[in-house]
């Protein structure tokens, strides 16, 4: 189990990496690291316990909406329409996922799934070990539309 020092709960850290605001967190108590994803199109890593940056992870081309932790892998999603898959040890990237038309918001895992939910009115099933696409399931477009006027 992770344990954080007592002082580094007082103390003011500024994760300064990011140059513009951040829009997702995602902890990974098994690897000691904090994901950030931020409109800047990137992901920063960090140390938990220094709360140092690590590395930053660049490949998607809009901003970074969502993170999302399965066993190794790191999942991001962003509104460029791409998931994409980093290997939580080695840092490396593992594989663009795509399917969707429209900008991907949120990521949710449950055992061996990954979803990933869209403004394409569509929620995909990924499987996350093979990383490869299981379901598609198709909001009902007036739902959708309801919503978005609420």
């Amino acid at each position: 189990m992770l344990r954080l020092p007592e002082e580094s709960l007082l103390r003011r850290v500024v994760l300064e990496e990011h140059t513009r605001p951040v829009l997702s967190l995602v902890v990974s108590q098994l690897h000691g690291k904090l994901f950030s994803g931020s409109y800047d199109c990137s992901i920063c890593v960090w140390d938990l316990v220094t709360f140092r940056r690590i590395k930053s992870l660049h490949g998607h081309t809009d901003a970074v909406r969502s993170l999302a932790v399965a066993g190794d892998t790191l999942f991001s999603a962003s509104y460029d329409s791409t998931l994409r898959a980093y290997n939580i040890n080695t840092l490396k990237p593992l594989k663009v996922l795509e399917g969707h038309t429209g900008p991907v918001r949120t990521l949710s895992v449950l055992g061996a799934h990954l979803f990933s939910g869209s403004y394409d009115n569509t929620v995909r099933v990924w499987h996350t070990e093979t990383l490869e696409p299981v379901h598609v399931l198709e909001c009902a477009k007036d739902a959708a539309d309801d919503y978005v006027k609420s």
